[in-house]
């Protein structure tokens, strides 16, 4: 990434700043991020790895606002003339996948789940969760048994199904 981005909350929200690049003796504000992470706001021209950045701080923020919810939502990013918004929607495991492989849909683009989906406690706790890998999507956590990878949102929430059927 050609920027060197800095995060500060100075007021309502997240500003996000470039150091390399200077206007009036001050560093150069590229976005704004709003109190609770749901709308982005880019004011600079600023490369895709800056953009990417900036939209993981802002889906973290995101998701401990909302993280007490009980449902499984999911996030979804909308964007139009340069402002992102992100939408909590509850979307059944196909059109999850459906949105996320097809990319059907230009308006609306799947982020992540809000939260993880877990069943049981403690060591038998098994948990289905987004992990951040360049062919990898989902992840299950079956407790001290072992840690399946998945590429679609589909083939892991029925892997995880069929987990609970077995306990």
């Amino acid at each position: 990434m050609k920027e060197k981005l800095g995060f500060g909350c100075l007021g309502n929200g997240t500003t996000v700043w470039d150091s390399s690049r200077e206007r009036n003796n001050d560093y150069v504000t590229v976005a704004h991020i709003s109190d609770d992470g749901s709308e982005i706001n880019i004011r600079e021209t600023i490369s895709m790895e800056a953009r990417n950045a900036i939209e993981r701080d802002a889906i973290r923020t995101f998701k401990k606002k909302y993280s007490d919810d009980s449902s499984i939502p999911v996030i979804i990013m909308h964007e139009w003339n340069r402002k992102i918004k992100l939408e909590i929607k509850a979307w059944l495991p196909s059109e999850i996948n459906r949105r996320y492989i097809e990319h059907l849909d230009i308006l609306y683009k799947y982020v992540s789940l809000l939260h993880p989906i877990t069943y049981g406690v403690g060591k038998n706790q098994i948990k289905l969760y987004d992990i951040e890998d360049n062919s990898d999507k989902y992840a299950i956590d079956f407790g001290s048994e072992s840690t399946l990878r998945f590429k679609t949102f589909n083939e892991a929430y029925y892997c995880f199904i069929q987990k609970i059927g077995n306990k």
